[in-house]
Order: structure tokens, then C-alpha cells, then sequence
């Protein structure tokens, strides 16, 4: 599904106030699905410059856990 510039402003009004919005406007600003999302690590993320490298992911297995 692909949003309209004014459903992704919709979306991250509403979720302002919660923990997850960070994650989502990281999502909607550059386009990264969930596996990569759900890895960075404080090393490949620099506030001052506004940037985070992509250099792992998360994968399911499926196997026991």
C-alpha cells in the first residue's frame, strides 16, 4: 500500500505521543521495512549529522526459539 503525502503527515499526527514514532517517521523517511527498522545499533547512527548506516537486518527463522 502506498500512502499520500497527507496520509503519512495523518499518520505521524496521531502518532505523536507514542513511543513508535520515531520508528515510523525512520520509516517513512527512508523507505527501510521492518528488518532493517528493527537492527541499527547506536554505532551506525549519528544524530549530528542526521544519518544511520544500514549494515545488518533482522531475519525470522521460524525455528524454535
Amino acid at each position: 500500500m502506498i500512502l499520500s503525502p497527507e496520509q503519512i503527515v495523518d499518520v505521524r499526527v496521531r502518532l505523536e505521543d507514542y513511543p513508535l514514532h520515531p520508528i515510523v517517521t525512520l520509516a517513512f523517511g527512508t523507505g527501510m521495512r521492518r528488518a532493517k527498522l528493527c537492527a541499527p545499533v547506536w554505532g551506525t547512527v549519528d544524530l549530528d549529522r542526521g544519518s544511520v548506516s544500514v549494515e545488518r537486518s533482522l531475519e525470522e527463522t521460524g525455528g524454535a526459539r
